[in-house]
């Protein structure tokens, strides 16, 4: 069984030094909104990018895993938001 590890993973795939951002890099975080609505916080992280294409991949590599939370891109072509159940244009 030692031997069968040893064949799988005795050529490992190089490690880049630096992650690729890719467009997501070209996202900036702006601001944290909380708004109160029948006794639940609501959390808006607000960001701007420079076109859709950016606020979605910066929105496919972020994790929602709270109710509440949503995070939102703002780009001259529109607005881009993410909650815990997907990628939505707003």
């Amino acid at each position: 069984m030692l031997e069968f590890f040893r064949r799988i993973f005795r050529n490992p795939a190089p490690v880049a030094s630096e992650p690729d951002a890719g467009p997501a890099a070209a996202v900036e975080f702006i601001r944290e909104d909380s708004r109160e609505l029948m006794g639940h916080t609501m959390t808006y992280r607000i960001h701007r990018g420079p076109d859709e294409s950016s606020a979605k991949a910066y929105l496919h590599a972020q994790t929602v895993d709270r109710g509440l939370l949503y995070l939102v891109v703002e780009t001259p072509d529109g607005t881009w938001c993410r909650d815990r159940d997907g990628i939505y244009r707003e």
